[in-house]
């Protein structure tokens, strides 16, 4: 999955300036067990309005997961500080990219937070449902398949 780097509003991310003295990663730890795919993230943000939109559900914590081989894809969402996926190994192959972020689930009208940068903070800002805030640690994790089935094919040529 490709992010974009540049939007039209503030988004808090480690490559820009739109907010000052804040921060927000995940940190993200992946681990197959018994047929399944454990993915554990646990968020850090340092931002007081952004945690408070949390906290009454107008925004929430987001971790992204695509499978580009299966095409499996979704969005595991959560409002506390961590967050615990299971999902089945058979629905993954190969390459999997997870990203974390924070997104706005309630449209925000005449949004403000007093870390926004300067050039932002006289500029009337609305955020609609699904904008991102806040964009964190991304990772890459690679699913290792038994190729066991393929003992089971039965062989097309005849001795």
């Amino acid at each position: 999955m490709k992010i974009n780097s540049s939007y039209p509003y503030p988004v808090l991310c480690e490559h820009n300036d739109d907010y000052v003295d804040s921060t927000f990663s995940a940190d993200i730890t992946v681990e197959e067990k018994f047929g399944e795919l454990i993915v554990q993230a646990k968020y850090t943000l340092t931002n007081t309005e952004m945690k408070r939109l949390i906290e009454n559900g107008d925004a929430v914590y987001t971790l992204h997961m695509e499978c580009p081989q299966t095409s499996y894809r979704n969005q595991f969402e959560t409002r506390k500080g961590s967050l615990e996926v299971t999902i089945p190994i058979d629905q993954l192959r190969g390459k999997i990219d997870i990203h974390s972020f924070v997104i706005v689930k309630n449209k925000l009208k005449d949004y403000t937070n007093a870390s926004l940068n300067d050039w932002f903070k006289h500029i009337p800002l609305t955020l609609e449902k699904g904008n991102l805030l806040a964009i964190g640690t991304a990772m890459e994790a690679t699913i290792f398949e038994d190729n066991l089935e393929l003992l089971n094919i039965p062989s097309i040529v005849k001795v």
